[in-house]
């Protein structure tokens, strides 16, 4: 029975850091981290966990999408926790924490009253308030704010975008899907103790962190619980974005080439590419403006995905098209253009698999513009 009372902990009780390695799925490839309480004398040994959710939620999918799904706490034994990660093959290491009686105390109780049922649920944000920020957070108040941490950027100033890349090297459509959903304030250079948003992070905050009163480290000592058996999970070969993207590229110059004539063809291949590329622009303005996923405002991918390609791709496919459409075009491919000569100067991190994209839109855009002119 995993549900325990706010009993008062033996001498020989200990508080430590779980953190697990990064998962082959979506809500895992980051890796995790967990909080375990371990009594022999009270036979005590479970873990608080922050990071799980309840998919009997009502609504669940549309919380879930619009950014509105309450994380939770849970408790689970250390048993069957270390006995997932080892069916998920994910390595689990531990830090006991050094902590006086009293600390470990105040620790202990309140995880059980984060855990009760009225306090167990938080409104989950990527970078600030997550399962690692919760361990680091309840920490630091159990010890009154008494944990110094050493500044962990190695003088590097990295976004959060870019603390987000290492993981996702093996996972390239989700790195593409991230950097598609994510805005600007995915850009902002994270502090140090910002840093601890990632599970490998807050390992490596608390390896460093010192107690301000005993001047000794907060790190007992560190345990290898399990240790992942090596495996080459890799979803980029011949499928990868920047194929598919460049290989859609050169598609667009052949169709350019041989539907330059006037040819019905041309206008359902421009309506298509253009409807999906809107569709594409207000599904990232509704994540801006109708969610509550604070990263995924401001987004700059935006400026090439234009929402308005949803209402204009269907002048497309008149025959008489009024003659601001023909302008709508120019304006955009010269955009485009300016995109690119700018690409690398943007305040955004922009994924190098929408260089094809733009060019595409870019040449379709002034084909446009140009044809009709012509015709």
């Amino acid at each position: 029975d995993v549900s325990v009372a706010a009993i008062k902990l033996s001498s020989d009780a200990e508080i430590s850091i779980l953190t697990c390695s990064p998962g082959e799925e979506l809500y895992s490839v980051f890796g995790h981290s967990a909080l375990r309480v371990f009594d022999p004398l009270n036979r005590i040994d479970i873990v608080y966990n922050y990071g799980t959710f309840d998919f009997n939620t009502p609504n669940f999918y549309l919380k879930f999408i619009r950014g509105q799904l309450d994380y939770m706490l849970s408790v689970e034994s250390f048993a069957g926790f270390k006995e997932q990660y080892i069916y998920e093959n994910r390595s689990v290491w531990e830090q006991v924490l050094d902590l006086s009686q009293e600390e470990k105390q105040t620790t202990f109780d309140l995880l059980v009253e984060n855990a009760l049922p009225e306090n167990r649920n938080y409104r989950y944000d990527y970078f600030y308030d997550d399962c690692s920020t919760r361990i680091r957070d309840i920490l630091q108040t159990a010890l009154n704010r008494q944990i110094y941490f050493s500044d962990i950027t190695e003088k590097k100033d990295k976004s959060f975008r870019e603390l987000l890349d290492p993981y996702l090297t093996e996972s390239k459509w989700i790195d593409f899907g991230m950097d598609l959903m994510l805005g600007l304030p995915s850009d902002k250079t994270a502090l140090s103790d910002e840093y601890m948003f990632l599970p490998d992070y807050l390992k490596i905050a608390f390896e460093k962190a010192v107690h301000k009163k005993t001047k000794k480290p907060l790190v007992k000592f560190e345990k290898t619980i399990f240790e992942a058996q090596k495996s080459k999970l890799s979803t980029n070969g011949l499928f990868s974005p920047n194929v598919v993207f460049w290989g859609i590229l050169i598609l667009v110059i052949i169709v350019s080439a041989l539907l330059w004539p006037r040819n019905p063809v041309r206008y359902w291949f421009d309506f298509s590419y253009f409807l999906i590329f809107g569709l594409l622009g207000i599904l990232l303005m509704l994540f801006w403006f109708a969610t509550d996923h604070h990263a995924a405002a401001f987004n700059l991918n935006l400026l090439w995905a234009l929402p308005l390609h949803f209402i204009m791709a269907f002048f497309l496919i008149k025959k008489n098209k009024p003659r601001f459409v023909n302008f709508y075009f120019l304006g955009y491919s010269c955009l485009m253009l300016l995109l690119l000569i700018s690409f690398k100067a943007m305040p955004q991190g922009f994924n190098a698999a929408i260089i094809p994209i733009i060019i595409t839109l870019c040449i379709r855009s002034f084909v446009i513009f140009w044809k009709e002119n012509r015709d």
